[in-house]
């Protein structure tokens, strides 16, 4: 059995892909315990707990998440926390999850230990856009030190050096296979579009609602929390008739949220390199509840529902388009039909037990010595 420590810089809602991550090793027989960042202070009730046989241990340091370089100074404060955490204990492994989960592992010390960098993005975009060649830099040098890289997309292996690609461990974020189990959709006399996941990208969002507003039988709804939340909050105030419901658990209520959905938006703006080359994981698990989805043109989700005529793909600055494909929808819901029947017939393509496999075999895998 190994001892996994996991560096998450998210108080761990749970976050979904490191709760697969954590329960499938555990099941593996290793134990494993998640070291989280909890910044807003949302868990002081619960700084120490078990999940499914997972440890859970929270620090509590203050700090504003999408304040960019105001961060820096909590990451060391979690960086030593760990560091304190982990003197004197057996660690095996030390799994970092995202670049900055990987800052704060090396604060705590990498030493001789076997690290894992899992990488969530394709890192040289978005805010670190204007600092690209340092981050490259950094997240290359950052790889050399790991054991294993784990990553999502074609795009995040390309900007990996040549030496380090043996590392490489395939993991695409695809749901547990009995996630949606039982499943069964309401009935609604409305078309139902609804967001589920991280609200970020306000303008994708905002042109929802905008192109839906005034469309007879057709609604909205936003689930999730992240930094445009307050923002379609407010646009919600102009919009009566859409419904931005904040916070949900991933674990216990998406079921819910896709039994009360038609029509599944992932419309991203793909300007941004990490939503034009990365499949959601809302996609997927879109596809898991056999619900159609629409996507960005041009996005890497694209290919998948265009192959498999699951949904359709919309330019995500063409509002009128959006309008019209929404409109069309409404008047014609054996559109909707059709492409729930193609979404039956590969329901288990796409689940976390196919590729989770891989993760396992790393751990499993002797050598590979840290430098």
């Amino acid at each position: 059995m190994s001892a996994v420590f996991m560096v998450l810089t998210n108080s761990f809602d749970p976050d979904l892909r490191v709760y697969k991550e954590a329960v499938g090793l555990t099941q593996q027989g290793h134990q494993v315990e998640i070291l989280c960042w909890d910044r807003d202070l949302r868990y002081r009730d619960k700084e120490e707990e078990t999940l499914n046989g997972v440890r859970i241990k929270r620090f509590f340091i203050a700090s504003q998440y999408g304040s960019g370089l105001h961060q820096i100074k909590g990451l060391l404060a979690f960086g030593k926390a760990c560091r304190r955490y982990l003197k004197g204990k057996r660690v095996d492994f030390l799994h970092c999850h995202d670049l900055d989960g990987m800052l704060a592992g090396w604060i705590a010390g990498f030493g001789g230990r076997k690290v894992v960098f899992d990488m969530h993005e394709f890192y040289e975009s978005g805010s670190y856009a204007k600092i690209r060649p340092l981050v490259r830099f950094v997240v290359r040098r950052l790889q050399s030190r790991s054991w294993r890289i784990v990553y999502l997309n074609r795009r995040q292996k390309e900007a990996v050096a040549k030496k380090n690609l043996h590392k490489l461990v395939f993991l695409p974020n695809y749901p547990n296979k009995d996630m949606m189990e039982p499943f069964c959709r309401t009935s609604s006399q409305r078309l139902r579009v609804n967001y589920i996941g991280s609200v970020r990208d306000e303008d994708s969002l905002a042109m929802l609602v905008r192109a839906a507003h005034g469309i007879t039988g057709v609604s909205v709804a936003i689930h999730g929390m992240g930094t445009a939340y307050e923002a379609m909050k407010q646009l919600a105030e102009r919009y009566p008739e859409i419904a931005v419901t904040g916070r949900y658990n991933g674990l216990t209520e998406s079921k819910g949220l896709f039994e009360n959905t038609d029509v599944l938006y992932c419309v991203y703006n793909t300007d941004v390199p990490n939503w034009k080359s990365a499949v959601p994981l809302k996609v997927y698990e879109g596809i898991l509840s056999a619900t159609p989805v629409i996507v960005s043109a041009a996005s890497e989700a694209q290919p998948l529902v265009e192959r498999y005529q699951i949904g359709w793909a919309v330019d995500c600055h063409d509002e009128q388009k959006l309008r019209s494909l929404l409109t069309e929808l409404a008047q014609h819901p054996q559109l909707l039909e059709e492409k729930s029947g193609n979404l039956q017939k590969i329901q288990h393509q796409f689940t976390w037990e196919q590729v989770a496999q891989n993760l396992y075999e790393a751990y499993a895998t002797e050598g590979g010595k840290a430098r």
